[in-house]
């Protein structure tokens, strides 16, 4: 998803090491390893290719753009549906995790979030800002 949203943006692994401060390995290693490498690293990315992450759910979309977006997400989206208790059993993290992330105090990795949203039935997908 990162690698296509670089090439949408026109910008090859050079440019984006530049842009960005990582190293070449980094760079790699965040477009092609698993999704356990915290949301932050991926909000930098996106930010520095023009992008942002986009949820939807019935229609309405929501743009995230660092971790505080995502905690004030988390909290709207499970107001009602589940407790942290209940969401963190959902998801397959632990209570504290799901509390954390609320509060902004946890980084927040690129699974537990993809597993987040799935739980609560939202779709992803990067766009240009």
């Amino acid at each position: 998803m990162l690698v296509q949203a670089r090439e949408y943006a026109g910008l090859g692994k050079n440019e984006m090491c530049r842009q960005t401060g990582y190293t070449f390995v980094q760079l790699q290693l965040l477009e092609t390893k698993p999704n356990n490498f915290a949301m932050d690293k991926a909000f930098h990315y996106l930010k520095s290719i023009g992008m942002v992450l986009s949820i939807r759910k019935d229609e309405n979309d929501t743009k995230l753009h660092d971790i505080a977006s995502v905690a004030a997400w988390l909290k709207s989206a499970r107001n009602g549906l589940y407790t942290q208790r209940s969401l963190a059993e959902a998801v397959g993290c632990t209570y504290p995790t799901i509390a954390n992330i609320e509060r902004g105090s946890n980084k927040v990795t690129v699974d537990n979030f993809l597993k987040l949203a799935d739980t609560l039935g939202y779709a992803i997908k990067i766009e240009p800002k």
